[in-house]
């Protein structure tokens, strides 16, 4: 607000938000695209390198996030929802078939799990 002849006057500011932290082994692309600040509305969108898939496991993970008012009356905003991961694509199909086996993110292969051994697939 701004006083003017003992009237108070607000002040508009434009809200907008700081880039996001970049993402492993994946991009974002930002619509519109007017780095390094990006308007309210802005939406980054995030996809991931050949051989990996976006992970949205975690709480509230979106491959799509918007610039949005934190209401904290500053001219600053957040980008709703939290950052996907990036994981490695498991590269052999018994993963996708059998419930008793997993796919390590971390090799891109495919674990049976057993109660004292594991063997690679």
């Amino acid at each position: 607000m701004q006083c003017v002849d003992s009237l108070l006057i607000p002040i508009l500011t434009a809200i907008q938000c700081l880039s996001l932290p970049a993402i492993d082994n994946g991009n974002i692309q930002y619509a519109p695209d007017n780095a390094p600040d990006y308007d309210l509305g802005t939406v980054a969108t995030y996809t991931c390198n050949e051989g990996f898939v976006l992970d949205l496991s975690a709480v509230d993970a979106s491959a799509i996030r918007t610039c949005v008012d934190d209401n904290d009356n500053d001219a600053e905003g957040i980008f709703d929802r939290q950052a996907p991961i990036c994981v490695r694509k498991c590269i052999h199909s018994a993963c996708l078939y059998f419930s008793s086996r997993k796919c390590d993110q971390s090799m891109g292969l495919c674990i049976a799990h057993a109660l004292e051994t594991m063997r690679l697939y």
